[in-house]
């Protein structure tokens, strides 16, 4: 539910027509993010329970970062993003597994947002028309 709130909210602050708008929500979700994931993981005993999905939402602004909100910019975004954080591949599962911590929780989804977005810039560039 996380990466399609993170979708929603991408949609009025795609960048580049809204730039300075994107960037501010990105480090307002991430700052927040790290605090209620703190408080959050404490609450409910597990420093990345499944409750909290503010990571995926941060994961998801990080995927999308420079592309336009076309359907299929959104769709390959999220059935990417949703692949690098399903799979981790290293280093993110290395995060996933030894930073116990609010930050730990974040830094894998954006680390997974930006395997994510580089993929995507390869689609571009690859088939330009698909976007």
């Amino acid at each position: 539910m996380g990466s399609l709130l993170g979708i929603a909210l991408y949609l009025p602050v795609a960048p580049p027509d809204r730039l300075a708008a994107y960037l501010i929500l990105l480090a307002v979700v991430v700052a927040a993010g790290t605090w209620s994931a703190g408080i959050c993981g404490r609450r409910y005993g597990a420093h990345d329970h499944g409750r909290i999905v503010v990571d995926e939402i941060a994961g998801m602004l990080v995927t999308l970062f420079s592309f336009s909100a076309s359907v299929p910019a959104l769709a390959a975004g999220f059935l990417i993003f949703r692949f690098f954080d399903i799979v981790k591949p290293y280093p993110i599962r290395r995060i996933d597994l030894e930073w116990k911590s609010a930050g730990g929780v974040m830094a894998d989804d954006l680390l997974a947002g930006v395997y994510a977005n580089l993929t995507l810039q390869l689609v571009r560039i690859i088939w330009p028309t698909f976007f």
